[in-house]
């Protein structure tokens, strides 16, 4: 067992008993934390995301993808509504301009 994890032992053990942590144990779990970070999600909105927001992005995230996620806030203005979530090559497109989009090309297909 490394040194992180048995340090974040100590400190579940002592939370568990009802115990405060001290700050050095408290930086050390924040780095701990840090260090877990593996993923940087781009989120692109037509505003910008508030914290509360970043924060369920980022728990929903984690959930469905079972990794902790930084999120990278991007405004722009052109996706009308909705976000384009960006992780790694992956992208996931919940904007307006893309539902747009669609849409458009589906009438298109049954004009011709």
């Amino acid at each position: 067992m490394n040194a992180s994890l048995k340090s974040l032992n100590a400190a579940l053990r002592k939370l568990q008993k009802g115990q405060a942590l001290n700050a050095q144990t408290l930086l050390k779990l924040e780095k701990l934390q840090k260090a877990q970070i593996t993923k940087t999600a781009y989120v692109t909105t037509a505003v910008a995301l508030t914290d509360e927001q970043k924060r369920e992005i980022t728990l929903e995230l984690g959930f469905l993808m079972g990794k902790n996620f930084e999120i990278e806030n991007r405004v722009d203005k052109k996706v009308l509504g909705g976000m384009r979530i960006k992780i790694g090559s992956t992208v996931i497109d919940s904007t307006l301009k893309k539902q747009l989009s669609e849409i458009e090309q589906e009438l298109l297909k049954r004009v011709s």
